[in-house]
């Protein structure tokens, strides 16, 4: 028991380890991405100063998107067992509630006998 303890605590910890590795290269490809536009930006700049205002403002938006992901990366570690913290995981994973739409019962007050069966519907 003790040992399967053990090898379970070593693979939490190499799995936080990993998961940590992996915001960490998402966020330096952000900020690379980041860079990447900025250069660009500079660069037409230079060849005309009319287009380069619509160019820093797309490039503007495209930093306020990679900060925000990066400020969502960094919430670190959530308690399951918190409601709060909990809600937030789960609007992380499903980002959208899954609906079947309205449903409608009926007959239920009746026997099995009294329900009318139609292979057609």
């Amino acid at each position: 028991m003790g040992e399967l303890l053990k090898s379970t605590r070593e693979e939490v910890e190499s799995n936080a380890e990993r998961i940590k590795e992996a915001r960490n290269v998402v966020i330096r490809a952000a900020e690379e991405k980041k860079a990447q536009l900025a250069a660009a930006a500079a660069k037409k700049s230079k060849a005309s100063k009319k287009g380069a205002k619509k160019d820093d403002a797309a490039g503007e938006d495209d930093q306020k998107t990679t900060i925000r992901a990066s400020e969502e990366e960094d919430e670190g570690e959530l308690n399951l067992n918190d409601p709060d913290d909990f809600a937030k995981a789960l609007a992380k994973e499903v980002p959208r509630p899954f609906t079947f739409g309205p449903i409608e019962f009926s007959e239920l007050n009746l026997s099995e006998a009294q329900k009318s069966f139609q292979i057609n519907e």
